[in-house]
Parts: C-alpha cells; structure tokens; sequence
C-alpha cells in the first residue's frame, strides 16, 4: 500500500530541518516546516544524548509531530565509495559491499551497517554506490531520536536525498550534469548521466576554509566593506579553486577508467549555494553554465510551512525534499541505513497492526459457524430434554416390569425346584416298589441294606445293595447251580428295570449253611433320576 504522508529529518554539522509532507492527486505537498540553526551533529556522533535530543524534541514540536520519522545524515557521518560489482544476481555482490566496506571503515566488520545502490554501468562494467557507517554512530542517533519522542524508521545518507531530489526536478535528464551539494564541512560531487552516475565525497568544504576566510562567512552572509569584504572574497577563491581542482581530478579518472559523458552544465545546492557569489565564481572557475537546483518547483508549499520560511529556497530543503521522494514515490529506489535491530523492531511493529486485523478477521469468520453450532446444541439440548422428559415414565414402567420379571423367574425357579423334589419323592417310592416287585418274583430274598453311594464326579448316581438268599440244598462253603440260577434271575431283573441302567461289583458269600448272602452296585439310569 502506497504511503500518503512522510516525515523528514536533515541533520547536519550546521544545524537540523525537519518537514512534513503528504501526497496530493500525485503532488508531493509541503505540510510544515522548520529549522534549527544549533548543529545536533557537532562532530562524530556519540557522548550524551541529553543535548540533542532536547534539540531535536524543540525541532519536532515546531512541525507538531511525533511517530515514524526519515532521518537524513551529513556525508561526514557515512562512507560513501563507488565500486566495481559483478551483475546482480550472481550472489556477490552483497559479499565484495561487505568487503569494501570493512576496507573503508576500520574495525570489527560486524559493527558497520552498509547498503548500496546501483549507479549504472560503466567502463569496465556495472558499479554501485557504497553507504556505509559506524553501528555504535547509528545507534546513537537513533537513541537521540527516541529521547525526542521521535522513531526512526529509514536512515539515508545525504548524497542518496540530494541524488532523488535532483531526477525530482529534472526526470530523466538526456544530457550528463555537474550537481554539488556544497555543505559546510564536505561537498558532494555528483556526475549525473542518463544511465547512471557517480558520487565523490570532497573534503573541502567553508567551514574548512575558516582561519583563511576571516569574516567569508557569518551566519550564512557575506561581511561588510574594508578589509572584511576582502577577506569573504579571498576565502570564497580559495574555496572554489579548491574545489574545483578536486573536482578536475575526479573527472580526470573518470575519464581514464571509462569514457565518461562531458557535463554540460553545473547545479549546486546546500548551504554553500546560499552564499552571495560563490556559485558564479565556481561556474566561471569551471567554464560552465551553473544554476542553483530549485527543489521548490516540484512541490506544493502549504501555508503553515511559509509561515516558517519554507517559501525560498532553504538550504537544507532539497534533502527534505529527496528523502520524502523516497518515502513517498515508489518510482524512486529506497536505501536504509537503519541498524538491523531496529529495522526488525520495526517491521514488528509494521506487521502488528496486520496481524491483529487479520486476528480479528480470522474470528469473524469464524463467529458465525460457532454461534450457529452454538444454536444447533442449544436446541438439541431442549429436544433432548423433552424426549427424556416424555420416556421417564416409560423408564419408571419399565423398571417396574423388570421387577415384576424378576419375580416372576424367581417364583418358577423355585417351583421347578419344589416340581424336582416331588418328582424324586415319587421316583423313590416307585422304585421301591419296583424293587421289591422283582424281589418277590425271585423268592426267599430278603433286603438287608440300601445305600446311596457318594457321588465323585459328575457320574451318574449309585447305590449299595445288601441282602441275603435262602440255600437250603447245600451246606457251609458250597453254592448250587440253583441259588445262582435265582442270582442271575434277580440281576436280569433288576437290568429290566426302568430306574437301574447297569449293575456293577457283584459279590457273593456261601460262608453260612443256607444262605447265599450277596452285594450290588446299582447304576440309576438317568432318565428316571431319583
């Protein structure tokens, strides 16, 4: 999703800018403005945060904002070195940019924050521009930043602000040009072609020159008449000649390495342009045609940001206006020094918000089938309870009936019971009778015993008989054919019998004269048990 509104700080050695803007119909709008001449960056970042970061918090109330902010840093806080580059998407790249910039900034190489941008191709192949700093530096500033209820959320260098704002004014510029942002401590040379360009840092600046330019500069105007006014003019020489024997050697070995473009014309802005004169001396020093860049033109200036002095050409105006391009344009190439730690914090913070809508959409999405579930239990409940309610006293009936069955098994169990033990009442006395019946039929046998013999198992049922057989043929120790033939009889007789299956264990004693005493098992038949 596009952003509709930016706000940017420059930080310098000679003082702070900070701009709101916003996007209108595609116009980029100047909201508010402000400036702060006390310098936030006097020197090195580090030391106490107190300081500045009341200077930043006084700079932050005059625009009336608080929250995400781009910070912009002076050329002197960051490395900036173009370099050879072997075609993206061979996997190198990032590897020689951590190279080169562990070569530029000494120390441990986990302790720089580097980015880099493509600057086109050039001689003997495709180059980018190398950014980096010091994390420790980073961290400062971003710490001075939080203390100013301000949260940075984008670092970039100054020469990548100066370069955006630049193809703001001029997009697609078909000639090669000169573009110096002349600072107070540095300049940055910047070679801009068609398909690409190339940066230099100059360690030149006026604020280098101040033992010899007594009176050059004050407060950004030129001294009085007299001595003074020669002085501002023999530091404003000494200045351009400097600068433009930097900027001859440069070109010199643009020129050797690759066949450079010529530059038909010269572009300044930074605080150098907005001293009287200096401009034009370096324009004639260079033989070219020089014109201030006026980033004014490609924005809307809204009244509040007029009222504090937004509507000339502001020193620091055209890193505003570059920065907010890259926050805002998405045809601009984005580059961010922020320290890694922070950039995850950050898009943490990005991302809460989605994830938090997306929480919410998950569960209204999820709200109605659960109240519907919720309804359907809900009413299946009450069916439940009413069907329950209707089959209570079906359940009361049929516990009931179950008693009563139970009763009912329980009666004829034991009238089944009552049923066997008459039935073995009457089985007993029949089968004595039968027993005596074949006895009788015998003759001269009585009956001396009748016993059941204890069951060892789940055998049928037996019983001892004991009795004794009238001889009267024979004397002691001797047994007629007679007597057994009556022995055999009564035996076959008591196998007629329907109570008796077998008998077993036959034992005879002719011991006594007369009587032929004997001793069976009998075999109940289980059909007719007793």
């Amino acid at each position: 999703m596009p952003r509709t509104h930016a706000t940017v700080v420059s930080l310098g050695p000679g003082g702070a800018a900070a701009g709101v803007f916003s996007r209108r119909a595609g116009r980029l709008v100047l909201e508010d403005f402000a400036t702060l001449p006390d310098p936030i960056l006097d020197g090195s970042p580090g030391g106490a945060a107190e300081r500045p970061a009341a200077s930043l918090a006084g700079l932050r109330r005059q625009v009336g904002v608080r929250g995400e902010v781009t910070l912009v840093v002076p050329p002197h806080v960051t490395l900036i070195k173009m370099i050879k580059a072997p075609p993206a998407g061979t996997g190198r790249r990032d590897e020689i940019v951590r190279f080169e910039a562990g070569q530029g900034i000494p120390g441990d190489p986990t302790g720089i924050v580097s980015g880099h941008v493509d600057a086109g191709a050039r001689g003997g192949g495709p180059e980018v521009m190398l950014a980096a700093a010091k994390l420790d530096h980073l961290d400062w500033l971003c710490r001075v930043a939080d203390a100013a209820d301000l949260a940075p959320h984008c670092v970039l260098p100054a020469p990548v602000a100066t370069l955006a704002a630049f193809r703001a004014v001029h997009p697609g510029c078909p000639h090669a040009i000169l573009l110096f942002d002349l600072g107070i401590r540095s300049a940055t040379l910047l070679l801009v072609e068609p398909r690409g360009f190339f940066a230099r840092v100059l360690p030149v600046g006026p604020n280098n020159l101040r033992d010899e330019t007594q009176g050059f500069t004050d407060g950004g105007t030129v001294a009085g008449s007299g001595h003074a006014g020669g002085a501002a003019a023999s530091g404003r020489q000494t200045f351009v000649d400097r600068l433009h024997q930097e900027t001859a050697r440069t070109l010199l070995h643009l020129s050797r390495q690759a066949a450079a473009a010529e530059a038909g014309k010269v572009f300044v802005t930074g605080w150098g342009a907005t001293v009287p004169g200096l401009a034009q001396s370096l324009g004639h020093r260079l033989n070219l045609p020089i014109e201030r860049l006026a980033v004014g033109q490609v924005i809307q200036i809204g009244p509040a940001a007029v009222r504090n002095g937004a509507a000339g050409e502001n020193a620091m105006l055209h890193d505003l206006v570059g920065a907010a391009c890259l926050r805002l344009q998405s045809t601009c190439t984005e580059f961010n020094l922020l320290p890694p730690q922070r950039r995850r914090e950050w898009r943490t913070r990005r991302r809460q918000p989605w994830l938090v809508g997306t929480g919410i959409l998950v569960v209204l999405t999820l709200l109605p089938p659960l109240i519907l579930s919720r309804a359907m239990a809900t009413e299946a409940a009450r069916k439940a309870a009413a069907i329950e309610r209707a089959l209570a006293p079906v359940r009361v009936r049929d516990a009931r009936l179950r008693g009563a069955r139970q009763d009912l098994e329980h009666a004829e169990a034991q009238l089944s019971a009552l049923q066997a033990a008459r039935d073995r009442r009457g089985s007993w006395r029949d089968f004595l009778v039968d027993l005596q019946d074949r006895l009788g039929r015998v003759g001269d046998v009585w009956l001396d015993s009748l016993q059941v013999v204890p069951a060892t198992g789940a055998g049928p049922q037996k019983m001892r008989l004991a009795g004794r057989m009238l001889d009267r043929e024979h004397g002691p120790g001797q047994i007629g054919s007679e007597p057994l033939a009556r022995v055999k009889a009564l035996i076959a007789g008591l196998l007629e019998s329907p109570f008796i299956r077998a008998v077993e264990d036959e034992r005879f004693d002719g011991a006594r004269a007369g009587v032929l005493r004997f001793e069976l098992v009998l075999v109940a038949d289980s059909r007719r048990p007793l």
